[in-house]
């Protein structure tokens, strides 16, 4: 939340959006260029809560397209309604939404609006759609060269062979951004696949040459687990449209082959490009459904699909017990806890631990503690980079931060909370001695 929350109130007030709690500029992270066009919202309302209410609005919104493209297929307004009310309790994006603010959460009611362009034939809104996608994520341009594949299927040549064509040059512009802002540099996003090669001509080449066991890397029990809870509250209709669902398998293989077990779970936002094609397809599926039988199987399968999305609400974060949307600490140690950052200026520079660090981010120099003076989570290293993804790092000892304190030109208060249960929680405020 407060890389991003940062890059953006970096951007509206007209500086470099070089994110200090990641350590990179802010496009060396992702090709997230969405947020610029985000940032004049900060003007109006200057708070993280911005983001995190577009991405709700963005992600309620696609109930919209899902609406419209079941009523064109099926012709049956019941059945559009019946979709996007299974779209708006769908687990993995309720998930996805919970899980603070990632640029990507918008590219969802974007490539559902892009399907519904499609089939419409509104060309130019479906062009406007895939480029606001591709500005989310530097591998939107993977979906949208398979969305490109698609198009040619439905007979949609023109846009099938410029959206491949798009797909193809969103994808080298965005890998080319990142690793000019990292001195030339790939991303350190390449090592959550590093057991498939180093980069991505040794990963094609493996790839090819060795089919059969990413075929085995990929029968794990978690990916099992991860495919049954995406397709399960959908009824498995996706599978009778196998042609759309293999939209989604560039972003399925990215999750499923990384390093990473946060990224074969609904409850992250690596869903993000998943769940719009999964629904497209859900929703051919009910339409060849609807030929294939009768009134009475289509309603049995209508039946289904609500009793199944009633007994996966536990897999929701709004019933599932497991969920903290809380706030984990008590009111009085909140109200202590803002009394305190108030009381900084806001133009010190911060240190400060993961709970508080994205409460103190606007402004051009904040922290994640240890850093600055233990800077191995910081920058474009695999050690910042399983620090930012929440992954536990060796905290140095109070003689190597005393070492360094001591070699800085810096004047430093220690600030601790004290009289509070999370008194663990602690602050540095650091000055430069010039000012």
């Amino acid at each position: 939340m407060g890389i991003f929350d940062q890059g953006v109130w970096l951007i509206s007030h007209g500086h470099p959006a070089f994110v200090t709690v990641r350590g990179m500029p802010l496009l060396a992270d992702h090709f997230s260029i969405i947020l610029y066009l985000l940032a004049p919202l900060y003007w109006i309302w200057d708070s993280p809560k911005t983001l995190l209410t577009i991405q709700t609005i963005a992600l309620g919104l696609g109930a919209l397209p899902i609406y419209a493209i079941t009523r064109m297929k099926t012709g049956k307004a019941s059945f559009a309604l019946a979709m996007a009310v299974v779209y708006l309790i769908y687990p993995a994006m309720e998930w996805t939404n919970a899980f603070e603010f990632h640029p990507e959460t918008l590219g969802t009611p974007m490539l559902l609006a892009a399907f519904y362009y499609l089939y419409s034939g509104k060309s130019r809104w479906y062009f406007l759609m895939i480029l606001l996608t591709a500005f989310t994520k530097e591998t939107a341009g993977l979906v949208i060269i398979m969305l490109g594949c698609y198009a040619l299927l439905v007979r949609r040549w023109r846009i099938g062979v410029i959206s491949i064509g798009f797909g193809a040059m969103a994808l080298t512009v965005a890998l080319a951004t990142i690793r000019y802002f990292n001195h030339g540099q790939p991303s350190q996003y390449w090592s959550l696949y590093s057991a498939y090669g180093n980069n991505m001509a040794s990963m094609t080449a493996n790839f090819i040459h060795h089919p059969i066991w990413i075929l085995r890397s990929l029968d794990r029990g978690e990916n099992k687990r991860y495919l049954i809870q995406l397709l399960e509250p959908l009824v498995f209709l996706p599978l009778l449209a196998p042609e759309v669902s293999a939209v989604a398998i560039p972003a399925l293989m990215a999750n499923m082959l990384s390093g990473r077990s946060q990224m074969t779970t609904i409850y992250y936002h690596y869903t993000a490009f998943i769940t719009p094609i999964l629904f497209v397809a859900a929703i051919v599926g009910l339409e060849r459904w609807a030929k294939w039988g009768n009134r009475m199987t289509t309603g049995a399968m209508l039946f289904l699909l609500f009793m199944i999305n009633i007994s996966t609400l536990t897999w929701s974060p709004l019933w599932n017990p497991n969920a903290r949307l809380v706030p984990p600490i008590s009111p009085q140690d909140t109200e202590e806890t803002i009394r305190m950052i108030r009381c900084i200026p806001p133009t010190a520079s911060v240190a400060a631990d993961l709970p508080l660090v994205s409460h103190l981010d606007h402004r051009t120099c904040v922290y994640l503690l240890p850093n600055p003076f233990y800077p191995i989570g910081y920058g474009n290293n695999p050690q910042a980079l399983n620090l930012s993804l929440g992954d536990e790092s060796p905290f140095p000892t109070r003689e190597e931060l005393e070492k360094k304190i001591s070699s800085s030109k810096w004047t430093i208060l220690l600030c601790i909370l004290p009289q509070s249960r999370f008194c663990h929680h602690f602050m540095i405020f650091i000055l430069p001695s010039r000012s």
